[in-house]
């Protein structure tokens, strides 16, 4: 499991890899190699390359364990091709028969089979993937996901996201993850909310679709939330008075392009009822309110387990009583302005806490400490077991 892992190396290690992360080159090798490295895979990553329809194809057929999979697949061979051979050239995708968007049958039933048996899935469809492999994909999702993020870059895809939504929502009970896709419409979301799903994870992407209604779904349909992102400029500071009433969350990231700075009552709400298991706290660049010495003594007096927060603003006596009173504190995101204060420096490297630089903060994707699938912990300890 390593980005630069040479082919041979990994057929050396035989029956003992179980999770491979995949560049080009391996993408290559195993093309032209499947059974031997595929046969006792679980978790595959690739870096930065897109894999064609028929090599994911291939991994199926070839990797009876596989029960994670994350990367980019250009789908533009989802019809079927013209050169069915496996030569490494062509493994970026071939060119689908014109007019022909129905895939050959022997290669449905190792598609379905694949993906029924998955309990993670993060996939990015490529332009060219006709919407007919997104829906088939959501036909395809079996009992045993736990974790989905699905990614689309075509046109025309909200029927394609309600379809997806729906089956999730009927055929996937363990689902505990999922990032809600971006050109999901407002029915469909509020549908899935509504079906009540086990939800640890949530993370809601810019979307125009989605409303202070849509946060105060979550609130009262997903009791066991433990981690909630939302990226969604356009919501007002009523959602955190139905958060305050919503699950006890330990990591909440709130990306939004707007100050709160008349409402910051609501944030006080939230934090004094539902902050006490807080551990990471993100509320973006702009959002913090211009009081921001409040809300740290809010989080101070309210948050004792928080480990991770992300602020911009607040004066030095603000955020050194802040430091003295949060025992737990590990990581504290400053302005550069405040990072270049020598008291709030010194104070840091006292108390060990780390403070990064800015430019870090917009770089993260999630800020609380989760894996990329809850089965992956489970896989990776499983393996080191082995080994």
């Amino acid at each position: 499991r390593t980005k630069f892992l040479h082919p041979t190396t990994v057929k050396l290690m035989g029956n003992k890899v179980r999770s491979l992360r995949m560049e080009d080159e391996h993408l290559r090798w195993i093309d032209r190699n499947p059974i031997p490295i595929l046969n006792t895979l679980r978790i595959i990553t690739l870096l930065d390359t897109s894999i064609s329809v028929n090599n994911l194809v291939l991994i199926f057929a070839n990797a009876p364990h596989l029960i994670s999979f994350q990367g980019e697949v250009d789908g533009d061979d989802w019809g079927g091709s013209d050169d069915e051979g496996t030569d490494a050239d062509n493994l970026r995708g071939r060119r689908a028969r014109r007019g022909n968007t129905s895939p050959p049958p022997d290669r449905v039933e190792t598609w379905k089979k694949g993906l029924s048996k998955l309990k993670a899935l993060n996939i990015s469809l490529g332009r060219r993937a006709p919407t007919e492999m997104l829906m088939s994909i959501a036909d395809c999702l079996g009992p045993h996901l736990e974790s989905l993020e699905v990614q689309y870059k075509g046109a025309e895809s909200a029927p394609a996201m309600n379809h997806l939504l729906h089956k999730v929502s009927s055929n996937c009970p363990k689902l505990r993850d999922i990032c809600v896709p971006r050109d999901a419409p407002t029915e469909p979301i509020h549908r899935f909310l509504e079906s009540r799903p086990p939800l640890l994870y949530l993370s809601l992407p810019h979307n125009s679709s989605i409303s202070d209604q849509t946060i105060a779904l979550v609130a009262s349909t997903c009791p066991n939330l433990k981690f909630l992102r939302i990226d969604c400029e356009h919501l007002t500071a009523t959602i955190f008075e139905y958060l305050a009433g919503g699950p006890f969350l330990q990591g909440f990231q709130l990306h939004r392009w707007r100050d709160f700075t008349d409402d910051q009552n609501t944030l006080h709400e939230f934090l004094k009822h539902r902050g006490r298991d807080l551990e990471n706290l993100s509320l973006g660049f702009r959002f913090w309110p211009l009081e921001g010495d409040n809300v740290l003594s809010c989080l101070a007096e309210f948050s004792p387990k928080l480990r991770v927060l992300r602020m911009m603003r607040g004066s030095e006596e603000g955020v050194l009583n802040f430091m003295r009173a949060s025992r737990k504190l590990k990581e504290l995101y400053l302005s550069e302005e405040m990072l270049q204060n020598s008291s709030i420096r010194d104070a840091a490297s006292q108390r060990n806490v780390y403070l990064p630089h800015p430019d870090f903060i917009e770089k993260e994707t999630y800020p609380f400490d989760k894996p990329p699938f809850p089965s992956y912990v489970e896989v990776m300890k499983e393996s080191w077991m082995r080994l």
